[in-house]
């Protein structure tokens, strides 16, 4: 598709607006700051509970473009390439329908894993589709510490021989 507009000289662009989210925009700061030296691995798990009870429809349906990849995952995904500064060259995972309709043909759930073309690592594992929902949890670990972003709201910043420091987002 870039390409395509780019030969059509249209704009082309896509809206990865989880990039401006306060928290996740303070953790990318954070490791550009080199707080914890130079990041390493990135690894986020959420499990949400919208789909689940929810009538069929179009997320539902993998010819009509739906699963959780394309409606979630790809904004993690973003999120690797622009917090490391670097593309995906190798990646793997496996897919699951922990809680959608029977007849649902898309995944509602994956878990994943990546690598990055400047050797950094990512690995995913969610779904929202799950029994529960559970707070949304991103660690990054570094050469010299970690920080990790818990619901959205609370990010900790962990270096050895350091207090934590801890930054709060409203929900």
């Amino acid at each position: 598709m870039r390409d395509r507009a780019r030969d059509a000289g249209v704009l082309h662009f896509l809206n990865f607006e989880f990039r401006f989210n306060e928290s996740w925009a303070k953790l990318k700061q954070v490791a550009d700051d080199g707080i914890i030296g130079a990041p390493v691995h990135l690894n986020w798990t959420f499990y949400g509970s919208g789909l689940r009870g929810r009538k069929y429809g179009w997320i539902n349906d993998r010819e009509r473009g739906g699963g959780w990849i394309g409606a979630y995952g790809s904004h993690l995904i973003d999120y690797a390439r622009w917090l490391f500064d670097s593309e995906v060259v190798d990646c793997g995972g496996v897919t699951r329908i922990d809680g959608s309709p029977p007849e649902a043909t898309a995944e509602d759930a994956y878990s994943a894993w990546f690598t990055m073309a400047n050797g950094c690592t990512a690995s995913h594992d969610t779904g929202f589709a799950a029994a529960v929902p559970l707070a949304p949890r991103a660690t990054l670990l570094g050469s010299a510490g970690s920080i990790e972003l818990t619901a959205d709201t609370t990010l900790v910043v962990y270096r050895p021989g350091e207090d934590p420091q801890t930054f709060e987002f409203p929900p």
